[in-house]
């Protein structure tokens, strides 16, 4: 089966492939190796249950072999693809075990620990999570790893009204800048940056966050998920009156929707363009509503991969 592989789990960008290094010696075995290549670019091609089936022969093939690093780096990634398929609690555990089979400052682990914060948060285990995400920002091997285990922290924190835990783990997330990071994890770092606003522990613009946050997940390619960031911008410029910000943004929201298959999404969010359209003046947002609403009532083509 088709599945496209996407979410905020920015270390889903992050598979681990063979013959980089690990810890404990090099696998002989090339049929660990052409399992794992071969499961990698199914995995880059979307293709998530071939590749979660070729990681799992690779793991096999690689506790067979006695070759601790190369199972390390496919429990790692098939707790990928778990993830991706909302196997959390299994995904978790695979990131356990290979937090077991590598060496302490293993290359790598960093990857690993932050996956494995993430999986331990949405699990709801949050002292697990918060011990996984401080080993992974502690040794900062990967800006990236260091980048999600701190947003995991800084979530944890929000979470129990700690606002000002959050709002530290929120800096180390932001430090080094946007350079080389995934553009789902800059998205994520920005809901972070919407929520610390919201709660009043961050200087800004609540809706110019979601905003940015909408931008990072086109680039990613997650249009669903951006489709819900425009729509709780809409929802944030509403509420601070700028109405005619807040129907752009609906408006963009419910024409993705509609076009990723989503009908019942793109009319609930119409049903709001026409809240805002009674605000505004002129016959253009008329014309526009009139448009978002015979959009949404046409049947839809599921567009989206």
């Amino acid at each position: 089966m088709k599945r496209r592989i996407g979410s905020l789990l920015c270390a889903a960008a992050l598979l681990w492939q063979s013959g980089c290094a690990t810890a404990g010696r090099q696998a002989a075995d090339p049929e660990i190796i052409r399992l794992s290549q071969a499961a990698h670019a199914a995995y880059a091609a979307g293709l998530s249950s071939k590749a979660a089936a070729l990681y799992s022969q690779a793991l096999e093939r690689s506790r067979l072999a006695d070759a601790p690093g190369e199972a390390a780096r496919n429990a790692y990634n098939l707790g990928l693809c778990r993830m991706a398929a909302g196997e959390t609690a299994e995904a978790l555990r695979l990131f356990q075990e290979a937090c077991v089979l590598l060496e302490p400052e293993s290359p790598g682990l960093d990857l690993v620990l932050a996956a494995g914060a993430e999986a331990a948060m949405r699990t709801g285990d949050c002292a697990a999570a918060q011990v996984m995400a401080g080993r992974a920002v502690a040794l900062s091997h990967d800006r990236t790893a260091r980048c999600q285990a701190s947003l995991v922290m800084a979530e944890i924190a929000a979470g129990e009204g700690n606002w000002s835990a959050a709002k530290r783990s929120y800096a180390t997330a932001c430090a080094g800048g946007d350079e080389g990071m995934p553009p789902s994890l800059c998205a994520r770092r920005e809901a972070i940056a919407a929520r610390l606003m919201a709660g009043g522990a961050l200087q800004g613009d609540v809706a110019g966050a979601l905003q940015r946050q909408a931008e990072y997940l086109r680039t990613a390619g997650l249009y669903r998920e951006m489709a819900a960031a425009l729509e709780s911008a809409g929802d944030a410029l509403r509420d601070s009156g700028r109405h005619e910000a807040a129907f752009g943004c609906y408006e963009r929201a419910a024409r993705s929707l509609h076009a990723g298959g989503d009908g019942k999404g793109a009319r609930r969010i119409v049903a709001k363009m026409a809240g805002m359209a009674a605000r505004l003046d002129g016959a253009r947002f008329g014309e526009r509503l009139s448009m978002a609403t015979r959009m949404a009532e046409e049947p839809q083509a599921r567009t989206e991969p």
